[in-house]
């Protein structure tokens, strides 16, 4: 028993310890929650505070809201009052001004100088002006008639030289017909000479009847001749116009089209005919490469597929050239140098069913190993059952006539039949323009004749 109360005694007293050390963190809880209290305190003083000196700021702006409110009030009604009283003198002014009117009407009726109403005065400047157009009119249609006039003037002189030639003409005709009736009357007067035979009396009779038949054929008198001559050189003069009138259009449709492309040329490689002009005045300048390769037709769709990317480089000499010209040139283009364009080694392929592209294609030596690099090895065949089959035994990149390319990884391209290629378009057009302006040179010139 003992122990045990030894025991509680001592677990007691550590209670009481424990107890103290908990009184004493509740004693220092409790003066943080008291410094707390007060700061609490004090905030709440300061946001009352704030608040009293906050409503007086707010009274004070009102007050000089209200303020400014009833000034601008008293300025509106002044400037209303000053736009009634502006209102009112304008009437009256108005009324004077009818009044004086009025008092003018009258005197220039008794005067007899006021025959007419102002609605008909109203009327006869309309008439007048409408004459007036009516003028004009007659003046531009007289000026385009007198246009007309003169052309057609010259028109008559060319064609009456024309007729005067054509009656030069018909008077040696005439000069060889007379000749050959001499001669005909000649071989009527002799044909009974003894030294003729029977059979070259015949014959020359056969000749003279045939020359009696072309003799008749062509005696239609000259003015027949003529105006028929004039009808035959007017429709050819009309259908002359109107086929260069068709000519035109075509090649202004084509000129719109080849605007479009040369824009997204400009777009999407920063290339332009005048940036190409200005680059080929500077030293060392080649070109772009479309310029400086020539491609058969029937291979633009093979090449476009080969280096459709490269058609808009430039070819410059060496980089030198190249950085000098990247100042003056403000889009974003690609030049090639010569000086450092390498050709990788050629595979020497004896195959009746494949050729190397760049062979196919004709440049100055100068650009041959260009003409390489840009071809990338790239064998021509017939289709791509040919192209996979040369894939397989060579594996070198391939291309077909249609355009489908084949590249030495396996990657398979195509599709140039839905949509033509920029630079295909581009040299359609530019081929066509050509044609079309040789076609409107020559009909100018058979209408200048």
């Amino acid at each position: 028993d003992r122990k045990k109360f030894v025991e509680e005694i001592k677990d007691t007293e550590e209670m009481k310890k424990k107890i103290f050390i908990f009184n004493e963190k509740i004693n220092i809880k409790l003066e943080k929650l008291r410094k707390d209290q007060r700061k609490l305190i004090l905030v709440e003083k300061i946001d009352e505070e704030k608040n009293i000196i906050d409503r007086i700021i707010l009274e004070r702006e009102l007050d000089k809201i209200y303020s400014e409110i009833k000034t601008l009030q008293s300025k509106f009604i002044e400037v209303e009052d000053n736009k009634q009283n502006s209102l009112l003198e304008k009437r009256i002014q108005l009324k004077q001004l009818k009044e004086e009117k009025i008092k003018l009407l009258e005197e220039l009726k008794r005067e007899n100088c006021y025959e007419m109403s102002e609605n008909v005065l109203n009327l006869e400047i309309e008439e007048l002006k409408i004459k007036q157009r009516e003028e004009n009119e007659s003046k531009k249609k007289f000026e385009h008639l007198i246009n007309e006039e003169r052309e057609m003037k010259e028109y008559e002189t060319k064609e009456e030289e024309k007729i005067q030639k054509y009656t030069k003409e018909l008077e040696e005709i005439k000069l060889s017909i007379l000749a050959k009736e001499m001669e005909n009357s000649f071989l009527k007067n002799n044909l009974n000479i003894s030294f003729f035979t029977q059979e070259e009396k015949n014959e020359v009779q056969k000749e003279i009847k045939e020359i009696q038949n072309k003799l008749g054929n062509e005696n239609e008198s000259t003015e027949v001749f003529c105006e028929k001559k004039y009808v035959s050189l007017l429709n050819e003069r009309k259908r002359a116009w109107v086929d260069e009138n068709n000519l035109e259009n075509k090649l202004k449709r084509f000129e719109n089209e080849m605007r479009k492309i040369e824009q997204s040329i400009l777009l999407n490689y920063g290339i332009s005919e005048e940036i190409i002009k200005n680059i080929k005045e500077h030293s060392g300048v080649y070109g772009c490469i479309f310029e400086l390769i020539n491609i058969p037709e029937e291979l633009y769709a093979p090449v476009s597929s080969v280096i459709s990317k490269n058609f808009f480089n430039i070819v410059v000499e060496n980089e030198d050239i190249a950085t000098d010209l990247f100042g003056v040139i403000k889009n974003r283009v690609t030049f090639v140098a010569l000086n450092r364009v390498k050709v990788e080694e050629e595979k020497m392929i004896d195959d009746e069913n494949m050729i190397p592209l760049w062979k196919q294609l004709e440049a100055d030596d100068k650009f041959k190993d260009l003409l390489k690099h840009i071809t990338r090895n790239t064998y021509l065949v017939s289709d791509i059952k040919c192209a996979l089959q040369q894939k397989k035994k060579y594996n070198v990149n391939i291309v077909t006539l249609e355009g489908e390319f084949i590249s030495k990884n396996g990657i398979i391209t195509g599709g140039y039949e839905e949509k033509r290629n920029i630079f295909i378009e581009f040299k359609y057009l530019q081929n066509e323009i050509h044609k079309l302006k040789k076609e409107k040179n020559e009909l100018t010139n058979k209408l200048l004749f």
